[in-house]
């Protein structure tokens, strides 16, 4: 009986240490030293691979800055460079658009604010869908896209579309072959579209 009794003990103490270690962890992990900015959130958006070229146009945000700054609509120049709020000019051109934001927030950062969140996304850039999906078309590219993402968005397959060999024909004219239902299963196969990219579902043949 006092073994048993023991067993419980330790069984309790185990839980117990287990909870505090975990509340340590959580307590850590929020823990920001007052007076250090945080870093830009980096999402899918961020991590597309599509590096920016001269004359894409961008949308820039600052949506938690007071007093509030207007969405800007800049252009990369020739040069390969923006100009942003107090006439601060960036590298743009070959970067992702997340390297881009956090070379934004950086420059910022605490020069001239104590913490800043930077969006920036795409702007009149497209990618076109066409064949067998239910709304083909020209589609607006604002960040991280994939071939199925794609084709959700024009409305996804219809009944007649050959699912296993869709076509993506790059802007450079490179030709990717890609079978969407095993993407779906495999998403390493769901590759990425960037702007000007085509993406043909051919009919299925009976």
């Amino acid at each position: 009986m006092r073994n048993y009794w023991r067993g419980i003990a330790g069984l309790v103490l185990l839980l117990v240490c287990g909870f505090l270690s975990g509340c340590e962890s959580a307590s850590r992990a929020r823990y920001n030293p007052a007076g250090m900015p945080a870093a830009p959130i980096q999402g899918p958006a961020e991590m597309s691979g599509y590096k920016l070229r001269r004359g894409d146009e961008l949308n820039v945000t600052f949506p938690d800055m007071v007093p509030p700054v207007a969405p800007m609509i800049v252009r990369i120049s020739e040069d390969g460079s923006i100009t942003l709020i107090h006439n601060q000019r960036f590298e743009a051109a070959g970067k992702r658009i997340g390297e881009l934001q956090t070379l934004i927030h950086d420059k910022y950062v605490p020069t001239y604010y104590k913490s800043l969140t930077v969006n920036v996304s795409s702007a009149n850039q497209y990618y076109f869908v066409g064949g067998e999906v239910r709304g083909l078309g020209r589609q607006a590219y604002t960040g991280y896209m994939t071939v199925l993402g794609a084709i959700d968005t024009a409305g996804g397959f219809t009944e007649f579309a050959r699912r296993g060999k869709v076509h993506v024909i790059r802007a450079d004219g490179k030709q990717i072959t890609l079978d969407a239902t095993k993407a779906l299963r495999d998403p390493d196969l769901n590759v990425e579209i960037f702007p000007n990219d085509k993406i043909d579902v051919p009919k299925r043949v009976w």
